[in-house]
């Protein structure tokens, strides 16, 4: 089972984007409360960087492979998607931790980037940091 959302580059598409990803794994990952819960908070994180540091149009994807669930969004951008060291981020800055949150969250996550896209993805699951039960 796999859901594909597009997306505008405005930070308003965020809400859609976790409503639509929430409907659709509820069923699918009956059972895990917290796997869903996971789900949600790391595409919200990878959509916020997508419009952030990226061009429409924004494709979110998500799919069921066994026991886990892979999320990727990819944008028009060659940025690499980078965690930030530690200490460059002040402590009322806004944003750069995202992808600490999705690197705790996630069992593995990763970036690739060509032809003028950026595409990260994560995967959840079974031994995921964030999966609670």
């Amino acid at each position: 089972m796999r859901i594909r959302i597009r997306l505008s580059a405005d930070a308003d598409q965020l809400a859609i984007a976790r409503a639509a990803l929430e409907e659709w794994a509820w069923p699918q990952l009956a059972g895990r409360p917290a796997l869903v819960d996971d789900l949600v908070i790391v595409a919200n994180e990878l959509c916020s960087n997508a419009i952030r540091h990226g061009d429409a149009p924004i494709t979110v994807t998500a799919a069921l492979h066994g026991a886990r669930v892979r999320i990727s969004v990819s944008n028009r951008t060659e940025s690499p998607a980078l965690i930030r060291p530690s200490g460059t981020t002040g402590r009322l800055d806004p944003g750069g931790r995202g992808l600490l949150v999705v690197a705790q969250l996630a069992q593995a996550w990763g970036w690739s980037s060509g032809r003028g896209t950026t595409l990260v993805w994560a995967e959840l699951g079974a031994g995921s940091g964030g999966t609670r039960g």
